[in-house]
């Protein structure tokens, strides 16, 4: 687990870089569990909820979730190098997630 830094670059008003703020990283859980995890979140995505988001010919693994009576709806996943989430939904519980189209 390492802290996040989102700061690719500082300068002061002169134009002079700063030193950007290191990330601190240390081991969050056992090896072992690590890969037992890893393990039950390839199933998601290479036959489970999450199929059509996993990756053909790459590691990947992730979870998908949703609020009761579709309000919201989830995806999170991750290489080995990268992850990432997306979130949709209401809020306002006014409209759920059912027959929905994003981009036409």
């Amino acid at each position: 687990a390492c802290t996040p830094v989102a700061i690719e670059s500082i300068t002061d008003t002169t134009g002079k870089a700063l030193t950007v703020p290191k990330t601190s990283c240390r081991r969050a859980m056992s090896q072992n569990t690590a890969k037992t995890i890893n393990a039950l979140l390839k199933g998601v995505v290479e036959d489970g909820t999450g199929k059509q988001a996993g990756l053909q010919g790459r590691d990947s693994a992730g979870k998908t979730g949703t609020t009761d009576n579709r309000y919201a709806a989830w995806f999170t996943g991750y290489t080995p190098n990268m992850a990432g989430a997306v979130w949709v939904g209401d809020p306002a519980h006014k409209r759920r997630m059912f027959d929905i189209t994003i981009g036409g």
